[in-house]
């Protein structure tokens, strides 16, 4: 994991990019620079669980998706939180997300959440 003076990287193609949610959340901006992320693909999710969705206002949820073909790219940041608010993006988003290690674009590793598989189907 690419570490920062006691800061852990999350890379983020959706609403964590977001200004006001990030105050909401972590109670301040985060720094942040544009990279990407190989083989995955921004989407779009509805999202069914009130604790998300009371957490981020949003009932659709962009996300990155794994594609495995490394033409793709989804386009996001790399962000800096500490272990708190890591916590923190890990407690609003859970259950429908979860947090996995990815290699960015620019060579940094960094945490990503993904869509927890849907119990109604088994997918996501």
């Amino acid at each position: 994991m690419t570490q920062r003076e006691g800061m852990v990287a999350v890379f983020s193609g959706g609403g964590l990019r977001d200004p006001q949610t990030q105050l909401d959340l972590l109670g301040r901006l985060v720094p942040g620079a544009d990279d990407a992320l190989p083989g995955y693909t921004v989407d779009y999710v509805d999202i069914r669980h009130p604790h998300i969705v009371a957490a981020t206002g949003e009932t659709t949820h962009r996300i990155v998706r794994r594609t495995g073909d490394l033409r793709d790219k989804a386009i996001g940041q790399i962000l800096w939180v500490d272990e708190r608010e890591l916590d923190a993006v890990d407690d609003a988003l859970s259950p429908g997300f979860y947090r996995i290690e990815v290699t960015l674009a620019s060579g940094a590793s960094a945490w990503t959440y993904i869509a927890a598989p849907d119990p109604d189907t088994g997918g996501s």
